[in-house]
């Protein structure tokens, strides 16, 4: 099975809006979960909203139908991030390829404040940081009190 990786960094508040913010915004909010939901992936946006408003960790929501399919929520603040920024990436089983990227494109035009967006098929970026944890995201120093990764909807498959 080959998987697309396409990950960027946007805004918090124009992803999903908060009334009480004064960020401006194109999208109305249902635009992530409505991806999710074509590939099976369970998400709890209070989750993601919680833990930006809490935590520095990385959110990971898994597909109901192959563990290897998932979001990507990076929720780290860096110090001079005046505009809110987080990391979204999601990774896809290519066959959805036709049907999930013309929409998280369309959503990814309507971002005012993103960096570039990486469409990637060979580097695995996202899947190393979720399943080679200790070397790619922990960087071989795990500490109890530092980041997590945290995974939601994740069943060990007996393989």
């Amino acid at each position: 099975m080959q998987y697309l990786e396409i990950y960027f960094s946007c805004c918090f508040y124009e992803v999903f809006p908060d009334e009480n913010s004064s960020w401006e915004t194109n999208l109305d909010g249902s635009e992530i979960p409505a991806l999710l939901e074509i590939l099976a992936i369970p998400f709890d946006k209070h989750i993601v909203s919680k833990k930006y408003h809490g935590s520095n960790d990385v959110e990971v929501f898994h597909s109901d139908n192959d563990k290897k399919v998932f979001a990507y929520f990076d929720l780290q603040k860096h110090e001079d991030d005046q505009n809110d920024m987080f990391f979204f990436g999601l990774r896809l089983d290519i066959d959805n390829e036709p049907e999930v990227f013309p929409k998280l494109l369309s959503l990814y035009k309507r971002l005012m404040t993103c960096s570039a967006l990486s469409y990637d098929r060979f580097n695995r970026v996202l899947y190393n940081n979720v399943f080679q944890t200790n070397f790619y995201f922990y960087k071989n120093n795990y500490r109890s009190n530092g980041r997590k990764l945290n995974h939601h909807n994740f069943v060990q498959s007996a393989e």
